[in-house]
């Protein structure tokens, strides 16, 4: 177990780069799978990152060729025999990956176009509360196929081509997921015979990647931007854009992560690499709670210019307009924004309250982090919080509980009196990349130990 030490209240200043979005590069990865025999493609600003390792070599197991040709770029190429077909009866996802990691779940949709039958162990990933995988089962029930649970803890997806229909399918997620909608995607783009109409669909900045790099392969869908997807009848292959190359968007949850960091730490910092499309509902809760910045156009990129240093009142404060911070479905605020809005809060002036409809507890473990740092955090009920400031945070050593949160105890730590220990680093580690190399680079004081 790693753990990431953090001398606080040292002043930030300098540039970083913002590295490629873990949660684009994992589906259009699992997209690969759809390569025929001897086809290559190429993914550009793949994050190094501990989840993408291990997805990768979870494809190298299922017969992909994987090369790194230079940082952040991958090659990949289908083997000269396919890797399954129609007919061919079963595969199963070995028990000791998918426990590795949730985005296992993506590999289904794929693997049900190569097999009759895939074999699904509960995938694993962040203990941040129930997380159930019903939508994917559900939506593929939809689509004709048969689920059940075998007696050695996996559960069996099969499918029966014989009996499948060809009218146009209408499906409807009874939530917003975002990985049930990925999997609908890898399962059907190019596959059908008549168009599957998606409703209820995310539509993140990665599904629209997503979607992007499936049209470069063949396929026809419309609707990227919005909640109701239409995926065409048609077949991948038959207008691909060869050679295949698509490049992976910058994480915009990273990028929040440094505006925070110089946000808290009283610091001027400039990201860069950054879409501003992505982060202007970001943005506008920043401004509200007193943070200045702006987006500055370059050749070819984009930089996010956040002044920590520069304030309208002291203690920075909370705008009256602003009364809550509540994760939705995009377009709304990201979940996985929460946390690092949190620690930001506790260093503002007022009263805030937070709500996340979708992960039940998750900001409670932050929120007993923080108050035992010297917060002020109510807890209201399983998905609600709220939260008083400004407070002196003490430095603390404490465990991180998952990804998210452990940023938030990271960013904590750097406004934090003497020094905080965060332990079980190495979680954070799933989806940063190099992330006490770029902090040390704007000059905080950490290291691992």
């Amino acid at each position: 177990m790693s753990n990431l030490k953090i001398t606080g209240k040292t002043e930030l200043s300098g540039e970083i780069a913002v590295s490629g979005n873990k949660n684009s590069a994992l589906p259009c990865l699992a997209a690969s799978l759809l390569l025929e025999p001897d086809q290559t493609m190429e993914l550009a600003n793949i994050p190094d990152i501990r989840d993408v390792r291990v997805f990768i070599e979870m494809l190298r197991n299922l017969g992909l060729e994987i090369n790194r040709t230079k940082p952040g770029v991958l090659l990949i190429k289908a083997d000269s025999t396919r890797l399954g077909g129609p007919g061919d009866k079963e595969i199963r996802i070995p028990m000791e990956e998918a426990r590795k990691l949730r985005a296992s779940i993506l590999l289904v949709g794929p693997l049900l176009r190569l097999y009759d039958r895939v074999l699904l162990p509960q995938p694993g990933g962040c203990k941040i509360g129930p997380r159930p995988i019903d939508t994917h089962l559900d939506a593929f029930k939809e689509l004709g196929i048969k689920i059940k649970n075998t007696d050695d803890g996996f559960t069996c997806l099969e499918r029966n081509r014989l009996e499948e229909s060809d009218e146009v399918k209408e499906l409807w997620l009874k939530e917003t997921s975002v990985t049930a909608t990925e999997n609908i995607l890898l399962f059907a783009a190019g596959s059908l015979n008549n168009h599957l109409i998606i409703k209820n669909a995310a539509c993140e900045p990665h599904i629209q990647t997503l979607c992007y790099l499936l049209e470069l392969m063949g396929a026809k869908i419309s609707g990227q931007e919005s909640n109701l997807l239409t995926v065409h009848a048609g077949k991948l292959g038959e207008n691909p854009a060869w050679p295949l190359a698509a490049k992976i968007e910058p994480d915009y949850i990273e990028a929040l992560t440094f505006a925070v960091a110089a946000a808290v730490a009283k610091s001027n910092v400039i990201v860069k690499n950054i879409y501003p499309k992505e982060l202007e509902l970001i943005k506008k809760y920043l401004d509200q709670m007193g943070v200045f910045s702006y987006f500055a156009e370059r050749t070819n990129s984009y930089d996010w210019l956040i002044w920590g240093k520069k304030v309208f009142e002291f203690p920075p404060a909370i705008s009256p307009a602003l009364k809550e911070i509540k994760a939705e479905p995009w377009y709304g605020l990201p979940t996985d924004a929460l946390p690092l809005f949190l620690v930001l809060a506790t260093q503002r002036k007022g009263e805030l309250e937070f709500i996340d409809y979708m992960y039940n507890g998750r900001l409670i473990n932050l929120a007993n982090a923080l108050n035992n740092m010297g917060a002020d955090i109510k807890i209201l009920g399983n998905r609600g919080l709220l939260v008083k400031g400004p407070t002196p945070l003490r430095g603390r050593t404490q465990l991180s509980p998952d990804l998210r949160n452990g940023v938030g105890l990271v960013l904590a730590g750097l406004c934090a009196e003497g020094e905080s220990i965060i332990q079980n680093f190495e979680i954070v580690e799933r989806g940063y990349q190099k992330l006490p190399e770029k902090l040390s680079a704007l000059g905080a004081k950490v290291e691992t130990v």
